[in-house]
């Protein structure tokens, strides 16, 4: 009787497979609130941003921001970027990740901001001071191992997507010289809701509003337990 030869690399392949760490599904925080300071300047002063899940970050303001400057109504767009370098806490899902780190890092947050387009005010007679306000949207990534993240890999991987308004205070100094962007500050403000989101919700209502109206026509409304009671007419 022959005897057939049992292939050993599936089996294998399963084993290791089976041993391999797996990768966590990435999930989307939403920021909530929050502020976010590139002092030119000062000292660095902590990033605080806030978002779903419980997410929240306190960082040193450490990044790059532009443009330096602006000549008298030129065009343009503010771009900030944070890598993650220096001291950092972040917290999600009730877990702490503290040590954020470069890139390298096993915990790490990394962002770039961009707002959109604004102009520098007309040349002044004299030094001036004022402040641009425009709309901003942050995009990043955060991931993690809770704690200082050096006894394994990251856990955690997720995105990170949020909106504001950043305060751009622009000074002229005089005649012939540029508008110089210095300590821009930025506020996270809150998602609004989708249009779509208010249409499926405003439909919702008035289909229980369109239930509740008929069964008062005909005397009938139903209660919680999914009894109904039967008036006389």
């Amino acid at each position: 009787m022959r005897r057939r030869s049992l292939s050993l690399g599936p089996l294998l392949a399963m084993v290791l497979l089976w041993a391999s760490p797996a990768r966590a599904d990435p999930i989307a925080i939403t920021l909530t609130s929050g502020t976010l300071d590139f002092p030119s300047a000062s000292g660095p002063a902590p990033h605080l941003l806030f978002g779903t899940g419980g997410f929240s970050l306190t960082a040193l303001a450490l990044g790059s921001w532009s443009p330096c400057c602006l000549e008298p109504g030129e065009s343009g767009r503010f771009l900030a970027n944070f890598s993650g370098e220096g001291s950092g806490v972040a917290t999600y899902g009730g877990e702490t990740y503290t040590d954020l780190g470069g890139a390298l890092s096993t915990n790490n947050a990394m962002f770039e901001i961009v707002s959109s387009p604004f102009t520098a005010p007309p040349a002044a007679a004299g030094p001036s001071r004022t402040t641009v306000a425009v709309p901003f949207t942050l995009t990043g990534t955060f991931r993690g191992r809770p704690g200082d993240g050096r006894d394994g890999d990251a856990t955690l991987f997720a995105t990170l997507i949020g909106t504001g308004v950043a305060q751009l205070p622009l000074t002229f100094f005089s005649v012939g010289d540029p508008w110089t962007l210095e300590n821009p500050h930025l506020d996270i403000t809150a998602p609004t809701p989708e249009p779509a989101a208010l249409l499926l919700l405003g439909l919702g209502l008035a289909a229980i509003w369109s239930v509740g109206a008929r069964g008062r026509t005909l005397g009938v409304w139903p209660f919680a337990n999914g009894a109904s009671e039967t008036t006389s007419i």
